[in-house]
């Protein structure tokens, strides 16, 4: 997934646990898929985009947790 790639480049955290990091990170996407809701026509495509995605970063948690962690 190439935006998953480019929302860990975007991610910026300040906590050392991974556990933290990856919430911080789960929420992060949440509000930068919210935030990028410009019109009316849009919002069913972004809200199966965030579910898919958050679907896919909690499915691949310690995929992900590893990648933050570098």
């Amino acid at each position: 997934m190439e935006f998953l790639n480019l929302l860990i480049k975007s991610f910026e955290s300040n906590t050392k646990n991974s556990n933290d990091r990856y919430s911080e990170f789960l929420y992060h996407c949440y509000y930068y898929l919210d935030k990028n809701n410009k019109s009316k026509k849009m919002i069913n495509k972004y809200i199966r985009d965030k579910e898919s995605l958050i679907k896919y970063i909690i499915a691949n948690k310690k995929a992900i947790t590893s990648e933050l962690s570098k």
